[in-house]
């Protein structure tokens, strides 16, 4: 889940264990729905309740030579 923003480029992540894993690249769900609660930022899957959050990350602009 990648999201052009005013900010840059927007990616929902969860957390896992001390990392930060991309919701688009996760092969945790096995494609099964989950819940997401949008106020308290969690994703429930299997019992299990996860952080998510958004980080930015800068656009990369690339100028050609002429």
């Amino acid at each position: 889940m990648v999201n052009q923003g005013s900010k840059g480029i927007v990616q929902w992540v969860y957390s896992s264990g001390s990392n930060w894993t991309p919701l688009d690249h996760s092969p945790s769900f096995g494609g099964q729905a989950v819940f997401v609660d949008a106020a308290d930022l969690t994703i429930t899957h299997s019992g299990y309740a996860y952080t998510i959050a958004r980080r930015y990350e800068k656009q990369r602009i690339y100028h050609r030579r002429q």
